[in-house]
């Protein structure tokens, strides 16, 4: 057995252990101010720099982030403690609700209420005006794939 085939037989025969990590807490208001996708606020950034406490105790050897302010943002954080640069992936992004862009923190609260109170079967259709479910799930899974490959 070759050098190559015994670590691609280890690599197969190890455990992975994937950890999902929600973004700090976005700044819709600066964001709406400046007409941007939101960045993180304080408290935002004290979440991302707690979780890349934690997960500093625990090797990591990839740190993957949607495109968007508030992930690189929190990403930037845990790849940093880790010494790793993190890898933007265009497909994990967040449900896309493009009515949401370009509003304020209370217009955010008050469409996501709104939507909460809809019937159950109603919220497999997405947000209104933004990505149904279906979409979504069928994106986030490829890219979940294409970094599994």
């Amino acid at each position: 057995m070759t050098q190559e085939e015994r670590e691609s037989r280890t690599r197969e025969s190890l455990p992975v252990e994937v950890v999902l990590v929600r973004h700090g807490e976005p700044d819709w208001d600066r964001a709406f101010e400046t007409r941007s996708d939101p960045g993180l606020t304080l408290l935002g950034e004290r979440q991302a720099d707690l979780v890349a406490a934690h997960l500093k105790r625990q090797p990591v050897v990839a740190v993957y982030c949607s495109p968007l302010v508030r992930a690189k943002e929190t990403a930037a954080a845990i790849a940093a403690a880790q010494e790793l640069d993190p890898q933007i992936i265009h497909g994990l992004e967040e449900i896309r609700v493009p009515v949401l862009e370009s509003v304020s923190q209370s217009e955010v609260d008050a469409y996501f209420a709104a939507a909460a109170r809809r019937p159950l079967i109603d919220r497999w259709k997405g947000y209104p005006g933004g990505e149904s479910f279906r979409d979504f799930h069928a994106r986030v899974t490829s890219a979940i794939q294409s970094i599994l490959a």
